[in-house]
């Protein structure tokens, strides 16, 4: 198991890539009319949003964590993740709220935002318990 992340992981620039256009197409697909006829789950949009975001955070920062060594260079990382999250997060709603017929939330993007440090949180405990797991063999 931890040879197939480590695996994964080591593919730079794929995961970043492979989430970020996976997040972009779920969000920005339009309403259709079978949507207003389905049961509505309370907070499912919301979760929906954390999870895809999160799942960015941690794909980027993977890709910059594996390449940049330094606290500072992760620092700045973070705050790049963070405020390029945030501003497609706010792409996002305005899009939808414009020319896909959905709502602009901005809970939605709050939702992003906790998705977002989420990812870095589990990307980067996950990177440590690999480089710990590494340095004891």
């Amino acid at each position: 198991m931890q040879r197939l992340i480590r695996k994964l992981l080591d593919k730079r620039g794929l995961l970043s890539v492979g989430a970020v256009s996976v997040t972009l197409l779920l969000l920005l697909m339009p309403t259709s009319e079978s949507d207003h006829l389905s049961v509505q789950l309370p907070f499912v949009d919301k979760l929906a949003h954390i999870s895809l975001f999160a799942a960015c955070s941690f794909a980027i920062f993977t890709d910059l964590r594996l390449k940049q060594q330094t606290t500072k260079n992760n620092i700045a990382g973070c705050a790049a993740i963070l405020i390029f999250g945030l501003l497609i997060g706010y792409w996002v709603e305005v899009m939808q709220g414009r020319y896909l017929g959905r709502t602009y939330s901005t809970a939605d993007i709050v939702a992003d935002g906790v998705g977002l440090v989420l990812g870095i949180c589990v990307a980067y405990f996950t990177y440590n318990w690999l480089i710990l797991r590494e340095n004891k063999n």
